[in-house]
């Protein structure tokens, strides 16, 4: 059910790119914010801080790619007598097709959709006393969705989204077991963005 859910998430993103004539004015470059509050065994929070390009396909829709790093979250404390040190860097590369459900990707203000995937990419180092220190990278997807709202103030344009990332367990890896299958690594996670957008169109 995941899987056909991010499959179709990126059907749909590529369906409306080969339906639309490429226009270099409907373009948009963007700079964001963002928020991530991860749960399971991680249980953590951390922000970060992102790049997108998006592209208006009509006056409801638009899609986005970006890219997310998550700052360092870090921990430390004694464990059965022993100090202990840890950390995990998490980034993303998403992809996103949106539709505009109150105003256009025109106008001042507009409502909007997000639904895509996104490849979730995780560093994790342990440093325990006396022992070699453990790391070990893994990998997996996410199906994500949520809201969001865009505000133009001149020409740049404000946005704020809040959104959820559910593991699609698929394509998951991990560096140090070598395994590839459908354990996947990446918890259940929401995350909030907040960003500026300029157009590269003409006004």
């Amino acid at each position: 059910m995941k899987k056909s859910l991010l499959l179709s998430a990126l059907l749909l993103t590529v369906s409306i790119a080969a339906n639309a004539q490429f226009n270099v004015a409907n373009l948009s470059v963007g700079l964001h914010g963002n928020y991530a509050m991860y749960k399971g065994d991680l249980n953590k929070s951390t922000p970060g801080a992102g790049l997108r390009i998006g592209y208006n396909f009509g006056e409801k829709t638009s899609a986005i790619v970006g890219f997310t790093y998550g700052f360092p979250i870090k921990d430390s404390g004694v464990k059965e007598g022993t100090n202990y040190n840890s950390q995990v860097n998490l980034s993303t590369i998403s992809v996103s097709a949106m539709y505009h459900l109150i105003g256009t990707t025109e106008d001042n203000f507009s409502f909007y959709i997000p639904v895509g995937g996104a490849y979730v990419m995780s560093t994790s180092k342990l440093t325990i006393t006396g022992k070699p220190e453990f790391s070990e990278k893994a990998s997996g997807f996410t199906i994500n969705a949520g809201l969001g709202a865009q505000f133009k103030i001149g020409r740049p344009i404000l946005f704020v989204e809040g959104q959820f990332a559910l593991p699609s367990g698929s394509s998951s890896s991990n560096t140090r077991t070598g395994s590839v299958g459908n354990d996947n690594p990446i918890p259940f996670h929401t995350l909030f963005n907040i960003g500026l957008k300029i157009p590269l169109g003409s006004e």
